[in-house]
């Protein structure tokens, strides 16, 4: 190997071991950037609150409307889901969402209703499952 081959095999080795050690500029997660648990913890206990007050939608959540453990289960379960969606830490360890829902009887009107709860109510959409809401 000639000292030119060499001496360039050696600067990009060299080359390669410097931005190794550079630390990388990682995006920060949509978890991150809506403010961690807190935040989570807040938009579910909101929710979950306006969800069991709301006629339309709360007779699927009987259970956890009259039991305060079970309401709190059920804010602990979404946290985590929602956490775990949005990048964060957390682990979800319940059914997928079809399966924790099938057989339910949850119709349309029901479903438009709980999507309204759920998105700010200062917008107006309308969410059609495997499509963008349309606002």
């Amino acid at each position: 190997m000639s000292i030119w081959k060499a001496t360039i095999l050696t600067a990009v080795l060299a080359a390669g071991m410097v931005h190794a050690q550079t630390p990388v500029k990682t995006q920060t997660s949509l978890y991150e950037r809506l403010g961690g648990m807190p935040a989570v913890h807040a938009v579910v206990d909101d929710f979950v609150n306006r969800i069991l007050a709301d006629e339309r939608v709360n007779k699927w959540f009987a259970r956890a409307a009259a039991d305060a453990d079970v309401a709190a289960a059920y804010k602990a379960g979404l946290a985590d889901f929602l956490c775990q969606g949005t990048g964060g830490p957390c682990k979800y360890a319940g059914p997928d969402m079809l399966t924790a829902h099938k057989g339910r009887g949850i119709t349309e009107a029901a479903f438009q209703a709980w999507w309204r709860t759920w998105w700010p109510p200062s917008i107006s959409c309308t969410f059609r499952p495997k499509r963008r809401p349309t606002c």
